[in-house]
């Protein structure tokens, strides 16, 4: 398909996870997304086959970012995946949100984890290590998730600074719940 650096290309996703966040995913349509994109149904397909094509290539880049951010040197595994995660609020909301829960979204997230920590997978791995890990991720995850669907809803809540240390201490050990 094309490289992602199209501002065309950006809104179109910008208006899918919209739409994602708003309704489910199968109620969505590709003249929707693109009249909201502020182009046509041809437009659309210049980037994309169909809707689904749409999602696996959004979720391959998010797959394929998280995959660099985790072989960053630059900070702890734990921060980075917490700030990667918070950066990337509008996918979360779209796919891991009230209206869409998309288990190939989160499987492909716990496959590159366990990929950067020299692990075949969650499907192709025979080793039950993958358990701890998985467990820590998709608890990430969803720690993160419902701190943005909180907000989404006016609800009262903790900053991402102390988000972070609370998740970092659920995952030590330390939290007081």
């Amino acid at each position: 398909m094309r490289s992602h650096s199209t501002d065309t290309g950006s809104r179109l996703d910008l208006m899918f996870l919209k739409l994602c966040s708003e309704k489910p995913m199968n109620k969505i349509r590709i003249a929707e997304i693109s009249d909201l994109a502020g182009c046509n149904r041809r437009t659309f397909y210049n980037y994309y086959k169909d809707v689904d094509d749409m999602k696996k290539q959004i979720i391959d880049r998010f797959a394929q970012g998280l995959d660099e951010t985790l072989k960053k040197d630059d900070q702890n595994e734990d921060y980075k995946i917490i700030d990667y995660l918070l950066k990337n609020r509008e996918l979360l909301k779209a796919f891991a949100g009230k209206n869409n829960f998309d288990s190939e979204f989160v499987l492909d997230m716990i496959d590159v984890y366990l990929k950067n920590k020299g692990i075949k997978g969650t499907l192709n791995s025979e080793s039950s290590i993958i358990y701890p890990y998985t467990y820590k991720l998709f608890g990430t995850l969803m720690c993160v998730n419902t701190w943005i669907m909180r907000q989404e809803v006016g609800l009262e809540t903790i900053s991402e600074e102390d988000l972070t240390k609370m998740i970092l201490s659920l995952q030590d050990g330390t939290a007081a719940v």
